[in-house]
């Protein structure tokens, strides 16, 4: 199967699995779920860019695709930890809601130029005042993303079938159980990593 038959055949899983699963509110996954889905095929999709790109442009837009996955982690962590401050402490002034945003910005992000500008950068976030917490369901969301491109690199076809499973399961599963039946792996700890199911 070419790469973009797999490509097309994983962009109708969607359709199939709504007319599968018959009640409207399981047939999309739960917040920390769903964006696999879609940061997931950003992954499988790499090897088409040539079709994109020329060669030499195809690997400065993997290289950078990947850069940016792995910084999405900064700033979901920027925003998750300066949500949850926000909500423990309800009664803070607007000044020091901003200056704790610019003190957790320097905290993950300490190669950022620190200016009273940067206080102000939480304001522009929709998720912040639509979506609380969701910040960190994007962040698991991207762990299962990273993998399913990991294992695009050696195993296209068994990736494939495993998209397709993860996108068929909708909202019947918690995340956590979505990894499992994907054969996706979920512990952080370094004790557990013999047990990986990720190839080495």
């Amino acid at each position: 199967m070419s790469t973009l038959d797999r490509w097309s055949a994983a962009s109708d899983v969607y359709k199939r699995q709504q007319k599968r699963i018959e009640s409207i509110m399981l047939q999309w996954p739960s917040y920390d779920a769903a964006e696999i889905c879609s940061m997931g095929m950003e992954f499988i999709s790499m090897p088409l860019m040539e079709s994109y790109f020329s060669k030499e442009n195809a690997i400065k837009y993997r290289k950078e695709h990947l850069r940016n996955a792995i910084f999405l982690f900064t700033t979901m962590a920027i925003g998750d930890e300066f949500q949850e401050w926000v909500y423990l402490n309800p009664n803070v002034s607007i000044n020091d809601r901003e200056d704790k945003y610019k003190e957790i910005i320097k905290k993950y992000s300490p190669v950022v130029e620190s200016s009273d500008f940067t206080k102000y950068f939480w304001y522009g976030n929709g998720h912040i005042f639509q979506m609380p917490f969701y910040y960190i369901d994007y962040a698991v969301a991207q762990i299962g993303a990273l993998q399913l491109g990991i294992l695009n690199e050696s195993n296209p076809d068994d990736t494939l079938k495993r998209y397709i499973n993860l996108c068929e399961i909708g909202g019947t599963k918690s995340v956590l159980e979505i990894f499992n039946s994907c054969l996706l792996y979920t512990s952080p700890s370094p004790r557990d990593r013999t047990r990986s199911r990720m190839p080495s």
